[in-house]
C-alpha cells in the first residue's frame, strides 16, 4: 500500500491568459449592452465610494435580472469579482514584503497575521502549497473535541496572491487539497462564454410588441376595472404563446447565423419546438451531424417574417 509520502507531487505555472480574454469580452459587452453593463459598473464604482441608497440598490438588482434574461449573469459576477479583488492584473510589482503587508491587512485572525510576518519567501511558498486551506476557514485542533476554526483570512486576497505567483513564476502544487490551487477563483481559471448580440434584435422586437399592445389598450374605451385580471392575463398569455410558437413540426426553416452543426443559409426541418427558461423560442432540428439538437429560433428565419401578422391579429 503506497504511503502519502509516495504520491508524486504535481505542480503547475499560473498565467493571466483566461482572465485577459474575459476582460476583453467584458469590454465588448459594455459596448453591446451599455444600458446594462456600463450602468452596472458605474453603480459599483459609486458603491466603492459611498453607501448606495435603496433606489440605487434596487437598480443594481434590476440590471442583474436584465443580464440573466439574456444569458449573461456570469458577466455580472465577473464585474462583481473585479471590484472585490481589484486589480485583477496588477501593474505594480508585488514584492514579498508588499504581499505580506497586504495579507496581514486583510487577515482576521491575529495568530495568522503573526505567522505571515515571520515567513521567508520559502516559508510563504510552503504555506501556499501546504497550509492554505487550513488557514483560510478550516479547522485546527481535534474536531471530535470541538476544535476551532480559522477565519476566512485570505478570501479578500485571492487575486493579490494569484498576481504574486504569476509575477514570480512560482510552481503551485495541484494535487494537494491544502494548496492555494484549490482556492483559485474561477475567473482566473475559466474564460467567460461568448455572448450573442442577436438578443438585442429580439429585445427590440419584443419591446415593440409590448409598446403597440399598450397603445391599443390605452386607446379603447373600456373600463378595465370591471375586468378579471387573471382571465385577461391567461388569455393574452395563451394567445402570445400560440403566435410566437407558431413553428410547425416538419416545417423547413433557413439558418441565418452560423452555429456548430448548422450551415449558413441551409434549410432544416423542425422536429420539435418549445420555450426556453428565458422565454425565447427553441427549435429542435436534425443538424449536419445527423443529431437532433435544440437551437434558439433567432438563428433561423428572421422573426420579422411573421412579426407583422402577429401584431395585426393581436391588435385588430
Amino acid at each position: 500500500m503506497p504511503k502519502d509520502t509516495d504520491i508524486q507531487v504535481r505542480t503547475t505555472k499560473l498565467n493571466f491568459n483566461k482572465i485577459r480574454k474575459s476582460i476583453e469580452k467584458i469590454e465588448k459587452a459594455k459596448q453591446a449592452f451599455p444600458d446594462i453593463f456600463v450602468e452596472y459598473e458605474n453603480l459599483k464604482i459609486e458603491e466603492r465610494n459611498k453607501r448606495l441608497n435603496a433606489l440605487e440598490l434596487a437598480n443594481l438588482d434590476k440590471l442583474k435580472c436584465k443580464a440573466e434574461k439574456i444569458g449573461m449573469a456570469s458577466y455580472i459576477q465577473f464585474i462583481n469579482f473585479s471590484f472585490e479583488q481589484y486589480p485583477l492584473i496588477s501593474e505594480e510589482v508585488i514584492t514579498l514584503d508588499l504581499l505580506k503587508e497586504k495579507l496581514k491587512d486583510n487577515c482576521i485572525d491575529a495568530s495568522v497575521k503573526e505567522l505571515i510576518s515571520k515567513k521567508t519567501k520559502k516559508g510563504l511558498l510552503s504555506l501556499l502549497n501546504n497550509e492554505f486551506t487550513k488557514l483560510n476557514g478550516n479547522y485546527y485542533g481535534r474536531r471530535r473535541r470541538g476544535g476551532s476554526r480559522f477565519s476566512d483570512n485570505f478570501s479578500r486576497s485571492l487575486g493579490l496572491i494569484y498576481n504574486y505567483i504569476v509575477q514570480n513564476d512560482i510552481d503551485i502544487i495541484i494535487n494537494n487539497e491544502s494548496s492555494f490551487y484549490n482556492h483559485i477563483p474561477s475567473q482566473y481559471k475559466y474564460e467567460l462564454h461568448d455572448f450573442d448580440t442577436s438578443v438585442i434584435k429580439e429585445e427590440e422586437i419584443s419591446n415593440e410588441i409590448i409598446k403597440l399592445i399598450e397603445e391599443k389598450v390605452n386607446s379603447v374605451n373600456i373600463d378595465f376595472r370591471k375586468t378579471n385580471f387573471k382571465f385577461v392575463f391567461s388569455s393574452l398569455e395563451k394567445l402570445l404563446k400560440s403566435k410566437i410558437n407558431s413553428v410547425k413540426i416538419g416545417e423547413e426553416i433557413k439558418c441565418v447565423e452560423e452555429m456548430p452543426g448548422l450551415t449558413l443559409l441551409k434549410k432544416y426541418k423542425v422536429v420539435n419546438s418549445d420555450f426556453g427558461s428565458g422565454g425565447n423560442l427553441l427549435v429542435s432540428v436534425l443538424n449536419d451531424n445527423i443529431m437532433v439538437k435544440q437551437y434558439n429560433y433567432r438563428v433561423f428565419d428572421s422573426m420579422s417574417l411573421y412579426r407583422d401578422n402577429i401584431l395585426d391579429e393581436i391588435l385588430n
